[in-house]
């Protein structure tokens, strides 16, 4: 006799739960932002949905990076995408980086799209923290003015390779006053100080705090 759960069979959940993913894979991009849809499409980026084959999570990976923005900034679209991060191989990741840094700065201050550029900065800290600080050097007052994209810019910094961090400490010495007197600018300066301190960038660790 087949086991059963909660008086259905196994076999009979494992039945509804394919049909369920086949309806997901119909639409996918209306699946990632329904609650209860949005929770398979997690589960088959996160490896954990065995009905799903390989061939139809790919499908599904295709589908969602041509909505990847518009998702992110759902907020069950969002918890896909940072799913998603985790099934992407390295041209994939290549190609999601180059669609987060085109839109970073609506992303990195809204409340969900901000999320998921923490969890790429997460799966990628050795490429990420160069790309988007590449972007938001230019503009860092924007970003900063948001407390998610300050958040982000201290992550960046913190995880910048030593060639790159000398190179945003220089670009921001003329920036440290008024950085200092901003409610999130100073947090981004302390960040900035003491990566350069911890990491033994002193020329540029000698010119913020002379600046300051």
């Amino acid at each position: 006799q087949a086991p059963t759960y909660g008086g259905e069979s196994v076999d009979q959940l494992d039945d509804e739960v394919r049909m369920r993913w086949e309806a997901v894979l119909a639409d996918v991009g209306g699946s990632a932002r329904d609650p209860m849809a949005s929770q398979l499409l997690a589960g088959a980026f996160s490896g954990k949905l065995p009905e799903a084959a390989d061939h139809e999570v790919q499908m599904a990976i295709a589908s969602m990076m041509e909505q990847a923005i518009d998702l992110s900034f759902d907020a069950n679209g969002s918890h896909v995408i940072v799913a998603l991060l985790q099934a992407l191989n390295t041209e994939q990741q290549d190609a999601m980086l180059e669609l987060l840094r085109g839109q970073l700065l609506p992303l990195c201050t809204h409340e969900h799209g901000s999320r998921v550029v923490e969890a790429a900065l997460q799966k990628l800290p050795e490429k990420v923290p160069v790309v988007l600080a590449e972007v938001w050097l230019d503009d860092i007052w924007s970003y900063i003015d948001s407390p998610s994209g300050s958040d982000i810019v201290q992550f960046c910094v913190e995880n910048l390779p030593l060639d790159f961090l000398g190179i945003v400490a220089a670009a921001l010495e003329e920036k440290v006053e008024a950085l200092a007197r901003h409610r999130n600018g100073c947090r981004v300066l302390q960040k900035l100080v003491m990566t350069c301190l911890k990491n033994g960038v002193t020329d540029q660790f000698d010119s913020l705090i002379y600046r300051l």
